[in-house]
């Protein structure tokens, strides 16, 4: 007896995101958990807003989903970039030192 295997359509819809931003940490650097977080967010950011880039595009939805995993990933790595720059650890630091606390 064979058994018929098929994903379940939510893993399908998340591979072309995945693979998206799997692709673009060819050229985002930073901490391996950095890179991890972007591409979670790459792959979460495809996932939910896919089928609504390939409704406003018309283009297909796996494809959609793709380039949404690629350039959310750049945008996820830009985040840590404004992030770091910030120095909000260390802004903070000379807020108390301030306020003497």
């Amino acid at each position: 007896m064979s058994q018929d295997y098929s994903p379940p359509p939510e893993v399908v819809k998340a591979i072309p995101g995945v693979l998206g931003a799997v692709v673009a940490l060819r050229w985002i650097s930073g901490t391996p958990l950095q890179r991890i977080a972007a591409v979670l967010g790459g792959s979460g950011t495809s996932y939910y807003g896919g089928d609504y880039v390939a409704d406003i595009t018309g283009v297909h939805p796996g494809f959609a989903a793709w380039m949404i995993g690629l350039f959310g990933m750049a945008v996820a790595h830009k985040v840590f970039e404004a992030i770091t720059a910030m120095n909000i650890g260390e802004r903070l630091d000379r807020l108390l030192a301030k306020w003497g606390l």
